[in-house]
């Protein structure tokens, strides 16, 4: 009986002056910076994507005042009223609050980004601004609560290449990686070829120190068929033990 709760972020800008008047009708109160700096984020938002942090971290309480604020005979205002609606729906849907974040995020390196993401990634996401996997690794453990999890399927490079030490000491300094299965090359049969070398794995959001985790090597293997016979292997093996 759980139905999905989709958000499709979608560009909103507002014109110099434009939220003057509006402040005027709902009151300068509501309009703390967190705000102001949020209502400013979402003018590129069908380029950055749910990489955008937003300022406010409680986007679902200023979202309710905000809905019941009436502008009756202020048409005016609505299409205005429409807008900070819309970006604080959509930053809801970005604040911190979950308990379990599961993805297989896009991958791009750096010469396939516009000049805005790319200026972004470098701003906002230095450790791991060489691919959007990457700083998508970041950006999910961002949206997850303290302790929570963190589940993703993402490209190898990130474990060797120099370009991502910042990014795997942070890893190993602040959050702990439960589980892993190093999946390497030939893990998707409807991807040939070497060029996608995969790993998966779970992360909580903390630091659990002595924490022991699990990890599983299936690079050997060819193809998803044999991969998953060595992957049941070392887990039977792992029981027996």
């Amino acid at each position: 009986k759980v139905l999905p709760r989709i958000c499709c972020l979608r560009n909103v800008s507002f014109d110099p002056g434009e939220l003057n008047e509006y402040r005027k009708t709902v009151g300068d109160d509501l309009f703390s910076l967190p705000v102001l700096d949020t209502l400013s984020q979402f003018h590129d938002a069908e380029n950055l994507g749910s990489l955008i942090r937003p300022e406010i971290a409680d986007a679902e309480s200023a979202l309710r005042i905000v809905d019941d604020v009436r502008i009756d005979g202020r048409l005016d205002l609505h299409a205005i009223h429409q807008k900070v609606l819309t970006v604080l729906s959509e930053a809801d849907y970005l604040t911190q609050k979950y308990h379990v974040v599961i993805t297989n995020p896009p991958y791009m390196g750096g010469k396939g980004m516009n000049a805005q993401l790319k200026a972004f990634a470098e701003e906002k996401f230095p450790n791991s601004k060489s691919d959007l996997f990457a700083m998508f690794i970041e950006r999910c453990c961002a949206l997850a609560v303290p302790h929570g999890y963190v589940s993703m399927v993402t490209m190898q490079s990130w474990m060797f290449l120099s370009s991502f030490e910042k990014l795997r000491e942070w890893l190993l300094d602040k959050k702990t990686i439960l589980s892993m299965v190093h999946i390497g090359a030939r893990g998707f049969d409807t991807i040939g070829g070497e060029v996608v070398s995969t790993t998966a794995f779970v992360l909580a959001n903390a630091h659990l120190q002595n924490y022991k985790g699990g990890f599983v090597r299936l690079v050997d293997g060819v193809g998803e068929a044999e991969k998953i016979s060595l992957f049941h292997a070392a887990l039977a093996q792992n029981q027996q033990s």
